[in-house]
């Protein structure tokens, strides 16, 4: 059964609406000298009274009213087609055993008397209506019922309310069958959890590649380039004519070429992080790439709580911090950046602040954006290991970006 707060809104507005209209009615018919109006309100009252049977039969709830002693006194169709009872057969059975649940059938105490009964939501929920005079409202609970001859575990939400009839208390008590919505849900969780999964060794794998390819090229293509150059530059050396002027431009065309395979390389791999650990890497970055090489101030926080993360966790905001701090040099302007890192709600938050142009975030993952591919990525892939990615900037008040991530990919 679909469990929509909408539907229940407009269900307990009707029938507040009714019980208004009945109330009102009983008043006129009370106070009515008149004969023809007499009659008028009792039709009204009678139209009410069938609306109210019409919803506390159709209604794809369990319903049942029960007295102090939690025996039925009336159970709508769906309590009687759940318990495949008829209606009559249902009346001055107590509530457990009239829905045929599975601990009052087995427990000689009967219904609300056993062991496992001191603990039925159900029962307590109705208890306690009756004591303090309170409603409940769509408390959870689980219940075991037998089915054609066959235990069934079902998820109820259990409301109730107290009424007094003919000067005898009575409760109202309904269970809304949950048990397909949270199956979907665990589901739903399930299939998260196996995406975080699959995202985290997609990151692993990934890395390695890019490791296995800065190897190669920082092992055998700088190493044939040098090696050319060297060639190069004594065979320069040798000539005394207008060649060496030519060999010398393709000497420094290699020692370009040279410098951007240092700097490719330096980019696919994750400097320091395997050795140093994720803060200190951090730290090494800003301090290497950022300060001293641009000029920029830096400032770096670290709580001492962080703790050892997973592998695929360190890459991924590694990768993100340094994505952020290269969009920072690259198009804020900024004097000065932090990095804060922390734990927080079993994660890792990861602050990133400057003090730059800043930029209109709403525009930020449109096609105008200027920079917005990059952190795209990183935010869909913080997403997919079940984290999250907000930037808060306006245009000449700087950014500040916040990571998220869980400690551990499950």
């Amino acid at each position: 059964m679909p469990d929509s707060c909408a539907s229940d809104s407009c269900v307990d507005d009707e029938l507040e609406r009714l019980q208004a209209r009945v109330c009102e009615l009983e008043r006129l018919l009370q106070i009515a000298p008149d004969s023809r109006i007499t009659a008028t309100v009792r039709s009204e009252l009678a139209e009410s009274d069938l609306e109210l049977m019409a919803i506390y039969q159709h209604l794809p709830i369990i319903m049942l009213l029960v007295d102090e002693d939690r025996r039925v006194v009336r159970a709508n169709r769906v309590a009687c087609n759940t318990a495949q009872r008829q209606p009559d057969e249902s009346v001055g059975l107590r509530g457990g055993e009239m829905l045929r649940c599975v601990h009052a059938q087995n427990d000689p105490a009967g219904c609300g008397f056993g062991a496992v009964c001191q603990d039925c939501v159900v029962r307590n929920t109705i208890l306690d209506t009756f004591r303090t005079g309170a409603a409940h409202q769509r408390v959870e609970a689980c219940v075991s019922l037998y089915q054609e001859e066959a235990a069934v575990d079902l998820c109820v939400l259990v409301s109730s309310c107290l009424l007094t009839m003919q000067d005898k208390r009575r409760v109202m008590v309904c269970l809304e069958d949950v048990t397909e919505n949270k199956r979907a849900k665990r589901a739903q969780l399930d299939h998260q959890s196996q995406l975080r999964s699959l995202a985290s060794q997609v990151t692993l794998a990934e890395e390695n590649e890019k490791q296995r390819v800065a190897e190669q090229l920082h092992d055998h293509v700088l190493q044939l380039i040098c090696f050319a150059k060297l060639k190069l530059d004594v065979i320069r050396d040798s000539i005394q004519d207008e060649m060496a002027q030519e060999l010398k431009q393709v000497s420094d065309y290699l020692a370009q070429t040279t410098s951007d395979i240092r700097s490719l390389t330096f980019m696919l791999s994750s400097p320091g992080l395997e050795d140093m650990g994720f803060e200190q890497a951090v730290c090494a970055w800003l301090r290497d790439e950022v300060e001293h090489k641009h000029g920029i101030k830096t400032v770096f926080l670290c709580d001492d709580q962080l703790y050892a993360l997973e592998e695929s966790v360190s890459l991924l905001l590694f990768r993100a911090v340094r994505e952020l701090l290269n969009n920072a040099v690259k198009h804020a302007e900024a004097t000065e950046i932090q990095v804060h890192l922390k734990r927080i709600r079993q994660g890792v938050q990861v602050r990133v602040r400057d003090n730059g142009l800043g930029f209109d975030a709403t525009r930020l993952f449109t096609s105008q954006a200027p920079r917005g591919f990059g952190l795209f990525s990183v935010r869909e892939r913080i997403k997919q290991m079940g984290g999250v990615l907000e930037l808060d900037s306006v245009s000449g008040a700087g950014c500040t970006a916040t990571m998220w991530v869980p400690l551990q990919v499950l």
